[in-house]
């Protein structure tokens, strides 16, 4: 399961304020995604994170050791690669 957020932290704190926001939707949905499936018993794989977009990947726990060759990439995009306007978090 993947899980994707855009424009999660706001525009005026995003330097100090990026790894704390998340950290802190990571507990969120991960505590809710436990709520809503327990049976399925999902452990987070991966999560990749620009400044505004962030994606976590979900996977039930019997299916751990399936995963092969995960990567995470991503690249900013805006003025000098440092703008938040643009840019892409991937996990493949």
């Amino acid at each position: 399961m993947v899980i994707g957020l855009q424009e999660f932290v706001p525009v005026n704190e995003r330097s100090d304020f990026l790894e704390l926001n998340k950290e802190h939707w990571e507990v969120i949905i991960t505590k809710n995604l436990l709520k809503s499936y327990p049976k399925d018993n999902y452990t987070m794989l991966s999560s990749n994170f620009t400044s505004d977009l962030c994606l976590f990947l979900y996977v039930k726990k019997e299916h751990v050791g399936l995963m092969k060759n995960v990567k995470i990439e991503k690249a900013n995009m805006g003025l000098k690669g440092m703008g938040a306007d643009k840019g892409a978090a991937i996990i493949k």
